[in-house]
């Protein structure tokens, strides 16, 4: 059996409040503006996960205040609850045998608006099962882009939403009612970038990765290559044949010029910018840099993207958005949790640093710029 968990899709824009108190039963109510609603629009009606929240339509929308609903109340609601527009009401959910292959629905279930998530058990489902939804508006048909899919067994211990999923859970909103995964998603981004600045400085191949760049005649100065952080060792073939020379020096942009003279079997590297220049000009198309560097890792997306960094920073990084999402709810937790992060970053570099042989543990700098102070990182870095 797998159990799949939705979340809710977003809210709004439309949203007011009731008026007055309502019984259950009741198919008309009062709100205190009803300019943004139209007929058939989705309301909810009370706070997503909330006991007694629930979706309802509108039939018609009456004089300035009044709406008439489709099916009356199933529960007792309380002047000043809370009705915001959803633009779905039910989610749609397909399966396949892999994951890039055909998905058929498997069922349709109504989005359970009380709970923090919409929940189906799929008896049938295995660890090879593949899933994906959508949500859907019953009565427009109007449906949202397909989610990623996701394996029976669930995202993996170093993906984005596991991450999300237990931030979300530590702080009580498992149904992202005060913070958005998108903040969160956010947090995790800079906290991989943070940590991987950091593990670049332990000049270990933890990040290291290699290209090449076709040389143009005449033509100094290429991109970095994607999600460029730092060079490890360039060597260049300035005819394409075997003979490369390593580059031992880099050069500001501007050094050297016009008067100094270069040789391509000393050649300099510069940077200009968002470019790199090669010294001396390359005046053979048929030439090659090679190109080691490390890389920063990819954006994490999509819910089951990972975070790409040594394994063991998952920890580190959950650290890190935990502080940043107390931050403005508990100033004491957000303090205690970015001491966590500190810690537990330089116990990672430590232990990454240790387990390949041919490098040394790293020296920490704590006059590292990018090494704020607890109170900085908190409540000056959001």
């Amino acid at each position: 059996m797998a159990k799949i968990s939705v979340p809710h899709p977003s809210l709004g824009p439309a949203k007011t409040s009731l008026k007055q108190d309502y019984a259950s039963g009741s198919s008309t109510i009062n709100l205190l503006n009803t300019s943004d609603f139209s007929a058939n629009d989705f309301i909810v009606m009370g706070k997503i996960g909330s006991e007694g929240a629930e979706i309802r339509q509108i039939t018609s929308v009456g004089d300035i205040d009044t709406v008439t609903l489709t099916a009356a109340t199933q529960f007792d609601h309380y002047k000043d609850l809370p009705v915001q527009e959803i633009p779905y009401d039910q989610v749609k959910i397909y399966t396949a045998t892999s994951e890039t292959g055909t998905y058929s629905l498997l069922a349709t279930v109504s989005i359970a608006i009380d709970q923090d998530v919409t929940e189906y058990d799929h008896s049938a489902g295995t660890s090879s099962t593949w899933y994906k939804f959508t949500y859907y508006n019953s009565d427009s048909t109007a449906a949202s882009g397909y989610s990623a899919a996701v394996a029976g067994t669930g995202y993996t211990q170093d993906s984005l939403a596991s991450m999300q999923e237990e931030v979300l859970e530590e702080l009580g909103d498992r149904g992202s009612r005060y913070i958005t995964k998108n903040q969160l998603r956010r947090y995790a981004r800079r906290a991989v970038t943070k940590i991987a600045r950091r593990v670049s400085m332990l000049h270990g191949p933890y990040l290291q990765t290699n290209t090449t760049q076709s040389l143009t005649s005449g033509t100094a100065t290429y991109s970095y290559p994607t999600r460029f952080m730092r060079w490890r060792k360039i060597e260049i073939s300035f005819d394409g044949s075997s003979v490369k020379y390593k580059v031992r020096r880099f050069v500001d942009e501007g050094s050297g010029s016009p008067d100094t003279v270069y040789y391509q079997s000393e050649p300099r590297i510069y940077s200009s910018g968002t470019t790199f220049g090669i010294r001396p000009t390359p005046d053979n198309s048929s030439g090659v840099a090679y190109l080691w560097f490390d890389q920063y890792p990819a954006v994490m997306t999509d819910p089951d993207d990972e975070h790409g960094l040594p394994y063991g920073a998952r920890e580190v990084i959950v650290d890190y958005m935990l502080a940043m999402a107390w931050a403005n709810i508990d100033r004491d937790r957000a303090k205690a949790y970015m001491s966590d992060y500190r810690s537990d970053l330089e116990e990672y570099l430590v232990t990454i640093s240790e387990g390949v042989n041919s490098y040394q543990p790293a020296q920490f700098n704590t006059s590292d710029p990018d090494d704020y102070t607890i109170n900085d990182l908190v409540f000056n870095d959001l």
